[in-house]
């Protein structure tokens, strides 16, 4: 019996050991805006995007979940913003988002890579995608592949998103 008790507690202070010893992946600080401009800071782009928010008073009436980000709804969504260029036909947007506690940010990236309409701007499209995470933070980036002769290319922007976050990708869709 003392044997049984003995290699119960060895069993259990073993486990204890893993579940003390696992890393904890920090949290991405900062709100998508202020990703987004972290990201800029990384890899800046010559024309002038405007970030937007759902809240934001001056948008928040006009804000397309589905237009923005290929999402139904909100519903998945703790906060987002948006960053395009608002004159003239350039094929270019992020969006940035924080998916609420619990929600599978992997699914809402699928959703969103599945849904998005890369020829929003009816005369141009963005032929080059990528949708990543890293926790709970989703960035969908789309450019039109002609911007890469200037180095403009989703992956350029998705390689900025992982010196943001200080470590890799969880996914990239």
């Amino acid at each position: 019996m003392k044997k049984f008790i003995a290699l119960c507690l060895v069993l259990a202070m073993t486990a204890a050991l893993f579940v003390g010893c696992t890393a904890k992946k920090p949290a991405l600080e900062g709100t998508p805006a202020e990703l987004i401009e972290k990201i800029y800071a990384q890899k800046p782009v010559e024309f002038a995007p405007v970030t937007l928010t759902p809240d934001d008073p001056d948008f928040g009436a006009m804000w397309d979940w589905f237009y923005y980000t290929g999402l139904a709804d909100g519903g998945k969504i703790k906060e987002a913003a948006v960053s395009e260029p608002m004159i003239g036909a350039i094929a270019f947007s992020m969006v940035v988002l924080r998916v609420n506690e619990g929600v599978d940010a992997k699914a809402v990236a699928q959703e969103m890579n599945d849904n998005i309409n890369t020829r929003k701007w009816m005369c141009v499209e963005a032929g080059d995608l990528q949708v990543v995470g890293y926790g709970d933070v989703v960035m969908l980036i789309m450019v039109d592949e002609a911007f890469a002769a200037d180095g403009i290319t989703s992956q350029a922007f998705v390689d900025a998103f992982k010196a943001v976050c200080g470590a890799d990708l969880d996914f990239t869709i």
